[in-house]
């Protein structure tokens, strides 16, 4: 029968190797970052009635977000651009979109 102190330190062991890899990334911060960023402009795009038809791609790299896809018009275009730079940490957008009107009767 294993005793709770055996336990104990298997457990910290595991969780001490376990841990190694994460440790050993010291950009994890900004990867975290990053991906909440992308995150949060891709669920602004989700809601948003006039860029959720549209199918775009959205990376950040160190403070800046790159946009691209395929939108309806300028409008669109611009209205992506907006939302993205309003998002917090982001400096600077790359807007990569491009205009197709015929994206808007895509199914």
């Amino acid at each position: 029968m294993f005793s709770l102190k055996k336990i104990a330190l298997v457990t910290a062991a595991a969780a001490m190797l376990g841990s190694g890899p994460v440790l050993a990334q010291p950009d994890l911060p900004a990867q975290l970052d990053e991906a909440r960023q992308e995150g949060s402009i891709w669920t602004a795009f989700a809601l948003n009635k006039h860029l959720s038809p549209f199918k775009i791609d959205v990376d950040v790299e160190q403070g800046t977000a790159i946009l691209k896809g395929k939108v309806e018009n300028e409008v669109d275009r611009e209205l992506a651009e907006r939302i993205a730079l309003d998002t917090k940490g982001i400096e600077k957008v790359d807007n990569q979109l491009e205009i197709d009107p015929a994206v808007a009767s895509d199914p």
